[in-house]
């Protein structure tokens, strides 16, 4: 993908006193209020597997355990324009199932109604992710639900062409013992393909 699914779609944030917080599939980003003119040099960010530390000037901002684990190798934090500290943190399980409830154990909680909202769009955004890769569509074969990502085993009703009643974007379904046929478009829709 060019662009993510957070660019796209925008993000449901977690305000705080500090600023705010927000997740995607894969990440949780913090972004940090700091004094205008702050220094990298005057920040000092730890990230742990389960736990991260974030001082700035000599105050503790961020400081406790995890909600969940994260990759923390993978963690990074930047300063932009000097006022505004962002971290990246690597969740260590990136699933729908895993929605972060609050920043850390304890704190930064969030609200119910938010919850049920960053539920429904890290779902979205592993649907996303999984029926727009363009092989499937392309490829018409027989695959075993084990070479697939689940969610392509449900039966799809997609739109028909509205002149020839020909399949315009391949039709879904299942044929016997755990087997999916994902037919290809028309060839005459797609000149360019084989």
């Amino acid at each position: 993908m060019s662009t993510s699914f957070a660019e796209k779609s925008g993000y449901i944030p977690c305000n705080t006193e500090w600023g705010m917080w927000y997740q995607t599939l894969e990440e949780v980003m913090v972004e940090i209020n700091v004094e205008p003119g702050t220094k990298p040099k005057e920040i000092s960010v730890v990230f742990k597997p389960k736990h991260v530390t974030c001082v700035v000037r000599g105050k503790d901002i961020i400081k406790g355990e995890l909600f969940a684990t994260v990759h923390s190798d993978e963690c990074i934090w930047d300063l932009e324009d000097r006022k505004l500290l962002r971290l990246t943190l690597t969740k260590g399980n990136p699933s729908a199932g895993n929605c972060w409830q609050s920043l850390l154990k304890g704190q930064y909680l969030v609200d119910p109604m938010k919850f049920d909202q960053m539920e429904k769009k890290l779902t979205l955004e592993r649907f996303q992710s999984e029926v727009s890769h363009p092989f499937f569509f392309l490829h018409p074969h027989l695959y075993t639900l084990s070479q697939i990502p689940l969610s392509y085993a449900l039966i799809t009703l997609f739109s028909i062409h509205p002149i020839s009643t020909t399949c315009t974007i391949p039709l879904l379904y299942t044929l016997g013992q755990g087997l999916l046929y994902i037919p290809g478009p028309p060839s005459s829709l797609h000149p360019y393909l084989p």
